[in-house]
């Protein structure tokens, strides 16, 4: 008994020391070098300027209309592509649903600056004929080289509040500027709600260049 304890113990002793021996082996023999002293690097900084500083303000409402809760902006999406970066987000909310606009914010430089502005077209507060708009969605259709935007119009107000269209802004030169509207569905329903739009860019299969929305 005592014969088979020992063998037993030295075989333990030598699985805990033959890992830290090797190691220190091939560190003398150069096979793992070490890092210099005081040199070693164990995460490599962020190259992102805007590391550590306050949050960047990417937007802020411009509207007045009196029946909208203002200084507000709000339930934003973003979409990405290369140094791209793209998001749209509610302006302007109203207090029951939607908002007065959609807002929109691109950076072509990784999220170092951006250039901000607002939908054309959307709602009366830009030109065109919905009461409110909501939810946006952001997608990038590289086949065509477009930026889209999609949101749900809203018409009326109170007891009368309906959004039985569905939309898209689009952008052709990069997210810098964006058209008026195009109706991707309109009626059918009343209360079509959560549109979500994403875009095939895979280069290999027969379904690049299509979009598809869903609400």
């Amino acid at each position: 008994m005592s014969r088979f304890t020992r063998h037993r113990r030295l075989t333990i002793t030598g699985i805990i020391l033959a890992p830290s021996l090797l190691l220190l082996l091939l560190i003398t023999i150069h096979i793992i070098p070490l890092a210099p002293k005081g040199s070693m690097v164990i995460f490599a900084p962020s190259s992102n300027p805007n590391l550590g500083k306050s949050p960047l303000q990417l937007s802020s409402d411009p509207y007045t209309n009196s029946n909208s809760q203002h200084q507000t902006e709000l339930e934003p999406a973003s979409f990405s592509f290369g140094s791209t970066i793209v998001t749209a987000f509610q302006t302007g909310r109203f207090v029951d649903a939607a908002s007065s606009n959609i807002g929109w914010a691109i950076s072509l430089d990784n999220g170092v600056t951006w250039k901000n502005g607002f939908l054309p077209g959307t709602t009366q507060f830009a030109g065109g004929p919905n009461t409110r708009v909501s939810d946006p969605s952001v997608a990038y259709d590289l086949a065509h080289k477009t930026w889209i935007i999609s949101s749900v119009a809203v018409i009326g107000s109170g007891s009368t509040l309906a959004s039985p269209t569905i939309i898209v802004n689009l952008s052709t030169n990069g997210g810098l500027t964006w058209s008026k509207p195009l109706h991707v569905v309109n009626g059918g329903s009343t209360y079509y709600d959560k549109d979500w739009i994403v875009c095939d860019n895979s280069l290999t299969i027969m379904f690049y260049g299509h979009c598809y929305i869903e609400w």
